[in-house]
């Protein structure tokens, strides 16, 4: 039987991604995510996409166990994620409480759902895509900051308590990749050449990472031959955390 998978944050350009490079790794995708888009045009090659704003707890509980109703998922991939604006002073409690709604409390509440049964198989792999600005803080990003680095220390933590049963957990933190999002980002008087120009030259490799370079990261973590990797935090960011 081929590995079943949950992917959360399944339209976004990096959760689309990876649902397409999974499945074509012979893996049965169930892509995740609060855009009808998830149901109506999911990923290539996935087993369905289902309808689910993963900062509702509830919402969470009835798509897990419609999914583990036909059998126990070995791979959970959380990609969904918000970004939140502003410095210590100027976030809201409404921003705080919604960056650490989708950014924290949804993987660990989806790794919660499938420990279960991967603690029975003895084996599973959960990937939490983080952000590099969760391990070197950016200006103006206060509660995204706060809740990516929540997210690594929850990795790190399931990574520690759940090795025995040989589940391993790793997060990938990526830095500026080039995706729609960071496109609508340009300022209005900058040309894009302009603006991808300078987000590739804020790092030393000079360069902007792609959505396909995080995909293949995934695939490579949740494979065998990465058996042996547990707790790490991968920097896909061309070396920024480095400045």
């Amino acid at each position: 039987m081929s590995t079943r998978a949950i992917v959360t944050g399944a339209s976004g350009a990096i959760g689309a991604a990876i649902s397409t490079r999974l499945a074509r790794a012979g893996l049965q995708v169930h892509a995740i995510d609060r855009s009808a888009r998830v149901e109506t045009e999911p990923p290539e090659g996935v087993v369905r996409g289902y309808l689910c704003d993963v900062a509702d707890p509830d919402a969470i509980d009835r798509v897990c166990t419609t999914i583990l109703a036909d059998g126990p998922v070995e791979v959970l991939v959380n990609a969904a994620g918000i970004v939140a604006t502003g410095d210590a002073e100027q976030a809201s409690l409404e921003d705080w409480d919604r960056a650490f709604d989708v950014n924290a409390r949804a993987p660990w509440l989806f790794s919660r759902h499938l420990l279960a049964g991967m603690k029975q198989s003895r084996s599973g792999a959960i990937v939490n895509i983080a952000s590099a600005s969760g391990l070197r803080p950016p200006a103006d990003r206060f509660v995204y900051a706060a809740s990516k680095a929540a997210l690594i220390q929850q990795t790190r933590a399931i990574a520690l308590d759940l090795g025995q049963y040989g589940i391993r957990a790793n997060a990938i933190c990526p830095g500026s990749i080039d995706t729609p999002f960071l496109r609508s980002t340009k300022q209005p008087d900058m040309s894009l050449e302009d603006f991808l120009a300078l987000s590739a030259a804020a790092n030393p490799l000079g360069r902007l990472a792609t959505v396909d370079e995080v995909a293949a990261a995934v695939e490579f973590l949740v494979s065998e031959a990465a058996a042996s990797i547990t707790g790490a935090s991968l920097t896909i960011d061309g070396g920024r955390v480095l400045l």
